[in-house]
């Protein structure tokens, strides 16, 4: 295989010093070309085990590295693996006022589907945009450092906080107004708003906001002191609706969820 067909294959992003890389049992030795003694490493497992340093990393777990040399110490215990890894040039962090030699080479469990959805789903030929390779970096900081990183004025993430808190105080609404006034709040268009949630929480508004109502509405319906047409009334659905999406999302259907959480409650 040509070596540009290589590197469009396993090249996520490589912008600033930062290279990103989907790997597989395939493709590692040719990631290793890339390797340098200035590079720190992070690396993500997300199918298969492997072992790193006689370290066993499951799905979902990751390492952190001083020195990427460590990594050709990568054994595959099952089969077949797939991961990502970042090389991060020393410059970065130097810059940013965080002293990552001060910590130990770790392992670190990933905790938010944030980082761990756009790796788990992308296709190969799909690259990274700066905000979400600066969003899971510091967000891998945070697991493997003793004290929160600002991250405030990156582009976008300042805006993760208030579109929560938007959609959690507007939930009787709906989800075309809770849009519109989030829109206003931020002072961006609709079409700027769906990019930067895409980017942020790896899917779309809509979905979100369904899942958050359902999910307020599961609260209610444990409370038992309310009817249906007052619980689809307070997250912005018609009854008609309401029904329908509950069975969609959990595959019961309203009545029969309480009849369960009763029952629960009773025993």
């Amino acid at each position: 295989m040509e070596r540009k067909n290589i590197d469009n294959k396993i090249i996520l992003y490589n912008k600033g010093g930062i290279k990103v890389f989907k790997v597989t049992l395939i493709f590692f030795q040719e990631i290793k070309k890339y390797f340098t003694k200035d590079d720190i490493v992070f690396y993500i497992n997300i199918n298969g085990i492997v072992s790193i340093n006689n370290i066993i990393l499951f799905n979902e777990e990751g390492i952190f590295l001083k020195n990427s040399l460590e990594l050709e110490k990568i054994k595959n215990i099952t089969e077949n693996y797939f991961g990502t890894i970042y090389l991060i040039k020393k410059n970065f962090f130097k810059e940013l006022g965080i002293d990552i030699f001060q910590q130990d080479s770790r392992k670190f469990r990933v905790q938010t589907k944030e980082i761990f959805g756009f790796f788990k789903w992308r296709k190969f030929e799909e690259k990274l945009c700066d905000i979400q390779v600066f969003f899971s970096i510091f967000s891998i900081l945070k697991l493997i450092i003793d004290k929160e990183i600002e991250i405030e004025e990156l582009p976008y993430l300042k805006y993760k906080t208030r579109i929560i808190d938007m959609i959690d105080n507007n939930i009787d609404k709906k989800i075309k107004d809770i849009v519109e006034r989030i829109c206003s709040d931020l002072k961006i268009s609709i079409p700027t708003y769906y990019k930067i949630f895409k980017i942020i929480f790896n899917e779309t508004p809509k979905k979100y906001i369904i899942e958050k109502k359902l999910s307020k509405s599961c609260y209610e319906l444990s409370r038992n002191d309310k009817s249906i047409d007052e619980i689809a009334k307070n997250i912005g659905f018609s009854k008609v609706l309401y029904l329908k999406k509950f069975l969609d999302y959990y595959g019961y259907k309203v009545d029969e969820f309480r009849k369960i959480e009763e029952s629960i409650c009773r025993k």
